[in-house]
């Protein structure tokens, strides 16, 4: 009965010696699969906040600009520059609308603004810093816009091109309530369009 008792101590001893050093053995493991760089990633990763929900102190020229734009669309192609203008496409009218963000910057969306003499849709989507200037005028500046051209399953072979590198230059006239602005598309192809807007609700 005593050897028994003993033959279970011992191996109750010995399961529980192996199972401790499994444990280390896994644990020394996984410690080493790991990268240190685990432990300071809040110090390594960045803040999103520091690039996309920073203040930019601009909500004030962010509420006077934003509604909806009666508004004039060209496309017009350029030389491979992207400099000179070389043949006006076409054009056509749509409703533009600019949204203001609490942290003071605009979203500009043209969605299926769809050309007279071409079959194609296209929609844009843009975020928009703004710059005041001591004149009548608040300067208008976009980059990394999404740019997705359609034609409703027409073509036949590749797809139509698309972007996520558009950019915006213009400007907003402060007391006319209206936005002159040229967006590069970023597309393979050199185009650009003509943007005139009129507000239709003018900020008093």
């Amino acid at each position: 009965m005593v050897a028994h008792n003993i033959s279970q101590l011992r191996g109750a001893a010995i399961g529980l010696a192996l199972a401790l050093l499994t444990t280390t053995l896994v644990g020394s493991c996984t410690d080493d699969m790991h990268s240190p760089d685990l432990e300071r990633a809040d110090q390594l990763l960045p803040n999103r906040n520091e690039y996309a929900d920073s203040n930019l102190h601009t909500q004030a020229q962010a509420k006077l600009v934003a509604g909806l734009y009666d508004s004039r669309l060209d496309l017009i192609y350029y030389d491979a520059d992207r400099v000179t203008p070389r043949l006006y496409f076409t054009g056509g009218d749509a409703i533009v609308p600019l949204t203001a963000n609490n942290n003071g910057w605009l979203q500009l969306r043209v969605v299926d603004f769809h050309t007279q003499f071409m079959p194609l849709y296209m929609s844009i989507n843009m975020k928009l810093l703004l710059t005041d200037t001591p004149s009548d005028t608040i300067r208008l500046a976009g980059k990394d816009g999404s740019v997705h051209t359609s034609d409703h399953g027409k073509t036949i072979g590749l797809p139509l091109p698309e972007s996520d590198d558009a950019e915006m230059e213009g400007f907003y006239i402060k007391s006319k309530g209206e936005i002159y602005a040229i967006i590069d598309l970023m597309l393979p192809v050199p185009m650009k369009i003509r943007w005139h807007g009129k507000k239709q609700t003018p900020t008093p």
